[in-house]
């Protein structure tokens, strides 16, 4: 009761202080968030608040006095002269509107005025008008609006199907990929549950995806499930999704973004078939092959590799051990240096010069080492390590085979043997030989020398005997007749001397008849004087010959004998 008369003695000096226009009513306007303005008939300001003043950027004596529509727009000075002229005509006008005002500093700022008109004592009309700068919420709103058009056009264009459900899994909004995509209509999408879309063997698996979001309201990520097209075809869907909730923080519905993941399904398919191929025709192969994955690890291992090491395929799949079963000691096996495409100098390293770059393979290394651990005596093993590559080309694992070559070594050792023996045998049979052929080449050259002289004195014969005389009977006077016997004799004579010519430099036939009589008296050691007198020439003729054999035998100006170049031309 005490408080009730203490608050009513407070308000009743409120009104007479309010009333009276005392201090209170000066205070309230002078410190108001709200700009006022007071201007006359003809919009002159008689009167600004402290609030005006920081809107426009004038001092209260700069705005006191000054015209009112000197702070507006050019648009926005029409609007208020139209409505001032309108409101005077006494037609009601919405007292609110917005406005653009021009500050000191010539920035624009948008605010939105609030106009009551009020006639005093004097009959002058006085408008009162009450300004709240909005600038920066409009400034807000317009890039809240933006934003939002923005995410709109993001999330209509976007492949991927945004989609929101309300806490009963009915769809409440959506993008234009679910509508694209499912091939159901606005309409019918609107309201719909999601298990009349969802596969109705994943339909429970989607129920309990969406009431663990709700229950821990945390993000639920990579649900992949069916989805039953309009038309009846199955698609896969993978999901991300969330709790929408109110501003109490409660759960009201779940928003989420799907994915269309059939291909990505099919191609895993087509995947696992593939390496079900792989895996059937590695384990189906005679040579023993393993396989590494890019961690160095073990990921086939087929029977024919279990019967090699004796090592089962339960115990190292999954593994690094694959070097135990041909080395004492931890270290790389070719299929690992393929995989880290190791540089020569690292294959050099462990392999030495006993394996070398494929020809038939790109990045495949090969080679034949012998193995002590492998068998009781050891094994001779060809291997060859090829890398295993994914669509782009990246190395992803390596493949490796060891072909048993221990008999083919055994072989080629035994065949080294024969060979040896071969030597042997021919080593001895060559020195025979050697012994008959030392008599054989003195008999041929006894019957060279002997086949020589015979030539030689048929040749003597011929150039001493019969040629002198045939040269004399051409410089006789024959008949015609006679001298036509005399070329058959001579024709004929060359071709049974023909033979007889074979051994003796080609230059002998650029000779003429007198130069290889010159040349045959030569080689019978005769002097210049007894060759002219033999043939009835003179000695300045002789050595005329002389010359021209000696330059069509190439050794003109050559201190060369004569008689021992032709001796040993013979």
């Amino acid at each position: 009761m005490e408080q009730f008369d203490r608050e009513k003695t407070f308000s009743g000096q409120f009104d007479r202080e309010l009333n009276s226009g005392g201090n209170l009513y000066r205070f309230i306007v002078e410190n108001s968030h709200i700009g006022i303005f007071v201007i006359d008939n003809g919009f002159h300001v008689i009167y600004a608040n402290n609030e005006m003043a920081n809107i426009v950027g004038y001092s209260l004596d700069e705005i006191v006095g000054s015209d009112f529509r000197d702070y507006l727009t050019r648009d926005s000075r029409e609007i208020i002269a139209d409505r001032y002229v309108r409101r005077q005509s006494g037609e009601r006008l919405p007292q609110r509107y917005e406005v653009e005002f021009f500050r000191k500093d010539g920035a624009l700022r948008t605010v939105e005025i609030s106009v009551a008109v009020n006639e005093n004592l004097a009959d002058n009309v006085l408008t009162v008008v009450q300004v709240f700068d909005i600038t920066e919420r409009k400034r807000i709103a317009a890039e809240l609006k933006q934003s939002e058009e923005r995410y709109r056009t993001i999330l209509q264009n976007m492949e991927d199907f945004y989609f929101e459900l309300d806490s009963s899994g009915n769809m409440t909004f959506w993008n234009d990929a679910v509508v694209r995509n499912i091939g159901y209509s606005e309409e019918e999408l609107q309201g719909m549950n999601f298990r009349t879309y969802i596969h109705p063997d994943d339909c429970d698996a989607v129920y309990a995806f969406f009431n663990k979001i709700f229950r821990t309201q945390k993000i639920g990520k990579d649900l992949q499930y069916r989805v039953r097209r309009r038309d009846g075809s199955i698609v896969f869907f993978e999901t991300t999704c969330t709790i929408i909730a109110n501003s109490a923080g409660n759960p009201t519905g779940f928003r989420g973004v799907s994915r269309d993941i059939t291909e990505r399904k099919q191609a895993e398919n087509i995947l696992r078939e593939s390496e079900q191929r792989l895996r059937d025709i590695i384990d189906g192969s005679p040579i023993p092959t393993f396989v590494i994955n890019d961690n160095h690890r073990i990921t086939h291992w087929n029977e024919a590799c279990e019967k090699l090491t004796g090592l089962k395929a339960d115990g190292v799949v999954g593994t690094d051990s694959h070097w135990k079963s041909f080395y004492p000691h931890r270290r790389p096996l070719l299929a690992d240096l393929v995989l880290d495409e190791a540089s020569k100098a690292t294959f050099a390293k462990y392999y030495g010069k006993k394996c070398k770059i494929s020809k038939i393979v790109t990045g495949a290394y090969e080679g034949e080492l012998f193995f002590q651990q492998l068998g009781k005596k050891g094994t001779w093993l060809f291997l060859t390590a090829a890398p295993l590559k994914n669509s782009e080309g990246k190395i992803t694992g390596a493949i490796e085979t060891m072909l048993d070559i221990s008999e083919k070594k055994q072989a080629e050792r035994d065949l080294l043997k024969v060979h040896d023996a071969l030597e042997e045998k021919v080593k001895e049979r060559t020195q025979s030989l050697q012994e008959s052929n030392v008599a054989l080449e003195v008999l041929l050259k006894k019957r060279e020398r002997d086949r020589h002289d015979v030539e030689e004195q048929v040749m003597s014969n011929m150039r001493e005997v019969i040629s002198p005389y045939i040269e004399r009977l051409k410089n006789s006077s024959l008949k015609e007749k006679q001298k036509v016997y005399l070329n058959v004799i001579e024709r004929n004579l060359k071709e049974i001397t023909a033979p007889f010519m074979r051994g003796l430099n080609v230059t002998f036939h650029k000779l003429t008849p007198t130069e290889i009589q010159v040349i045959n008296l030569i080689q019978q050691d005769k002097k210049t004087k007894e060759i002219a007198n033999f043939l009835g020439i003179s000695p300045r003729t002789v050595e005329y010959h002389r010359d021209n054999i000696r330059n069509k035998f190439g050794i003109q100006n050559q201190k060369i004998n004569l008689r021992s170049y032709l001796l040993s031309i013979r």
